[in-house]
């Protein structure tokens, strides 16, 4: 699925992209798309993690998905560089990345040909161990909290 929305760690829409090769089990980035949609040099997070359906609930038409996620984020304070630095803040000092974990609920829409529509309400929190050494320095904990609308098959 795709979907688009806002984040608390961003001025910018968020965009997710997921990608699920089991029923339970999906995997998703989530940003700005900084570096290639914008060069915004804003403080962002970039989300990227598998999460895990843990049951289905039927209400009316709409399916409930309370989720669970864990992965690594990474965290920019200027213009995105290539990779990721869990154990700095990369060359230019405004990257960092560390682990994430974090819980949503999606409800799936049932449409025509097999499309649903996707919407997601997520909260997380990510540790960036190396955040207060960036250039602009940030906390070491960086809670998060989005909401998106899409459409998947």
């Amino acid at each position: 699925n795709v979907r688009i929305g806002g984040s608390l760690n961003s001025r910018r829409p968020t965009i997710c992209l997921e990608l699920s090769p089991i029923e339970m089990l999906g995997v998703e980035g989530c940003g700005t798309g900084s570096g290639f949609l914008h060069h915004d040099p804003e403080p962002a997070i970039t989300h990227f993690r598998a999460n895990l359906k843990l049951t289905n609930w039927k209400a009316g038409r709409v399916w409930l998905q309370p989720r669970l996620s864990a992965g690594f984020a990474e965290l920019q304070v200027g213009e995105d560089g290539g990779g990721f630095h869990f154990t700095g803040t990369g060359p230019t000092g405004v990257e960092t990345a560390g682990p994430e974990l974090g819980a949503s609920l999606r409800a799936l829409l049932p449409m025509s040909s097999g499309l649903e529509l996707v919407g997601e309400l997520g909260v997380g929190a990510a540790w960036f161990p190396h955040a207060p050494m960036l250039i602009r320095p940030q906390a070491a904990w960086q809670p998060s909290g989005s909401l998106t609308l899409g459409i998947g098959f």
